[in-house]
C-alpha cells in the first residue's frame, strides 16, 4: 500500500506512524527481519517493515493492531494494545509462541 499522492497530511501521518513503529521496534530490540517474520511467517518482508517505518507505505488496521499487540511489552499503555486485545481473534494475536518460533528460525539461519 504505497501512497503516491501529494497529500501533505497523509504524508505526515505515514511519517509519524512509521517513526512510532520504528521506535517501538528499537525499544523492543528487534530487527526488521524479526518483526517481518512475526507478522507474516510464510512470506516475511524486511522491505515492507522498512518502508512502513520510513513513512513510504501504510499498513491496514488489522496488521497495525497485530503489530501493536506484538509490541505490548514495550508499550503496555498504548491505546492500540487494548484495542488489539479486544478486537483481534485469538489466533491473530502475535504472542509469545510466534516470537519464540521466530527466534528459533533466526538462530537456525545464523548457524547454517
Amino acid at each position: 500500500m504505497t501512497y503516491l499522492g501529494n497529500n501533505e497530511a497523509k504524508k505526515g501521518y505515514l511519517h509519524s506512524l512509521g517513526t512510532e513503529l520504528r521506535g517501538l521496534r528499537e525499544r523492543a530490540g528487534y530487527t526488521c527481519e524479526f518483526v517481518a517474520a512475526a507478522l507474516n511467517p510464510e512470506q516475511p518482508s524486511r522491505d515492507r517493515i522498512s518502508k512502513l517505518e520510513r513513512g513510504i507505505s501504510g499498513i491496514d488496521q488489522y496488521d497495525y493492531l497485530r503489530l501493536m499487540w506484538f509490541y505490548r511489552d514495550v508499550a503496555p499503555d498504548h491505546p492500540a494494545v487494548d484495542l488489539a486485545k479486544r478486537l483481534l481473534p485469538r489466533d491473530a494475536l502475535l504472542g509469545q509462541r510466534s516470537q519464540q518460533a521466530t527466534r528459533s528460525a533466526r538462530k537456525r539461519r545464523e548457524t547454517d
